[in-house]
């Protein structure tokens, strides 16, 4: 009798241990997620040409981070996002970014007034465009 109490135990540390962990896990996950809260405004977009300082290539979002020179010479800096790296990959976009390189880079901006967002599209310097994010899947040209 004593061993089933104990496996009875048991199972409900574990089942304990698991809704607890889950329930950390989703609000850690709502906490850190920048769509979850709203932190992004889908329908506004910022421009900003920049140089590369750094390059993540991570999952759950590539990363971009840029130096931007301001007209009186201050530096801002910059960090857009996207899809995480296999479809940065997929669309062989892997080793198209070089760092050092300059970029016009269209964004929609982080609601908080970060100087960071969702990146839209990037002009690369030798004048190729590559878009990131259609607002309207079945119209690639919605922008």
């Amino acid at each position: 009798m004593e061993a089933s109490q104990e496996a009875l135990g048991y199972a409900t540390q574990d089942l304990w241990f698991r809704a607890v962990s889950r329930t950390l896990l989703q609000c850690h996950s709502r906490a850190c997620a920048p769509r979850a809260s709203g932190g992004i405004h889908t329908t506004k977009r910022v421009e900003f040409t920049g140089t590369l300082t750094r390059f993540a290539l991570i999952n759950p979002h590539t990363r971009w981070f840029f130096d931007v020179k301001k007209p009186d010479g201050t530096i801002i800096k910059w960090e857009v996002s996207a899809a995480g790296a296999g479809p940065i990959r997929q669309a062989g976009l892997a080793r198209a970014f070089k760092l050092g390189d300059t970029y016009k880079v269209t964004a929609a901006p982080a609601r908080n007034g970060a100087n960071s967002g969702r990146v839209i599209d990037f002009k690369f310097p030798d004048g190729r465009v590559v878009v990131l994010y259609h607002e309207n899947p079945d119209n690639p040209n919605d922008l």
